[in-house]
């Protein structure tokens, strides 16, 4: 049997700027034409996820099962991820896939965060008090040197537990839990939403006028966390994987249905690649990859074998 990597190990092992760095050279792999991605299985409305890549060089693999289901009001989210070393065939390692889904979905808010956001910033938003706003809180932290963060969650117990365990990690930054989600942005130089929502979180009218906007909550077209208009009118609108988003994005998929032109949406990868000029508003939308979860996965996979090793 292949070892089971466990949330604390996994913490240990990959710490968030490793992540933010892993994920960061594996969409450069896919956009280079290494990693081989299929369109993810969904059934059910996203109720069971399975997603797998395969690098074309090294063989190496990841395949990753998540089911999404709500339970008493609250989203639920269980899968492995198995990692199958390319030389043998074999599985080398398993994680739980919730926290490993975290953080590799802080790390690409990250990577695409040092792309598109203004090199100096001082205000952090964030909507959304669980795990994925957690780490999209500690990626941003990764690439930016931030004074201020707000935090707004549908629960204000919620957002208050937040606050508190996050000043343990950011002890210099300065808190506060804003009472509405337009109040939380409107100051902002760089937004972060990690939500379920079914509809948007905030006013398009609420933005300011240069900010950088991470959407990572929302995985299918039922759901939207971005008002109506925000894509339309950016600088430049990134996502993660064209594909994966024009089919699972409701944000997305509303801009188009809108007439905003598709050739429009740029990936990741050619952002990186080409550069951007970062001014107005900029909105990176994530339904999230496979590619992410070689990236994080490939890491795993080269921590342990320095471990051996040494």
């Amino acid at each position: 049997m292949a070892p089971h990597i466990g949330l604390a190990r996994l913490d240990s092992l990959i710490p968030v700027e490793v992540a933010v760095a892993a994920v960061a050279s594996a969409i450069t792999e896919l956009h280079e034409g290494r990693l081989e991605q299929p369109p993810r299985t969904v059934v059910a409305d996203g109720q069971l996820l399975v997603m797998s890549a395969l690098h074309r060089t090294t063989r190496d693999a990841v395949v990753k099962t998540l089911t999404i289901y709500d339970i008493d009001g609250s989203k639920r989210i269980e899968g492995t991820v198995l990692w199958y070393d390319g030389a043998t065939g074999l599985p080398r390692f398993s994680v739980e896939a919730h926290r490993f889904t975290a953080l590799r979905t802080g790390a690409v808010s990250g990577v695409a965060t040092d792309v598109l956001a203004p090199e100096r910033v001082r205000r952090l938003a964030i909507l959304g008090s669980g795990a994925q706003a957690a780490t999209q809180l500690d990626s941003c932290c990764v690439v930016r040197e931030f004074e201020a963060v707000s935090v707004y969650s549908r629960t204000l117990a919620h957002a208050q537990r937040f606050v508190d365990e996050a000043k343990v990690r950011h002890p210099g930054l300065r808190f506060s839990v804003a009472g509405s989600a337009n109040e939380c942005v409107e100051n902002a130089d760089v937004v972060c939403c990690a939500t379920g929502a079914t509809s948007p979180l905030f006013d398009l009218e609420a933005l300011p006028a240069n900010v950088h906007v991470n959407a990572v909550g929302s995985f299918r077209p039922s759901m939207t966390e971005l008002p109506a208009g925000l894509i339309d009118a950016s600088t430049v609108t990134v996502l993660d994987d064209v594909a994966g988003c024009l089919e699972g994005s409701g944000e997305v998929r509303s801009a188009i249905e809108r007439e905003f032109p598709i050739s429009d949406l740029r990936s990741l990868g050619a952002v990186m690649e080409s550069g951007v000029e970062r001014h107005g508003r900029t909105v990176f939308k994530s339904v999230g990859c496979a590619a992410l979860d070689w990236g994080v996965g490939k890491a795993i996979a080269d921590r342990l074998e320095s471990v051996v090793l040494s």
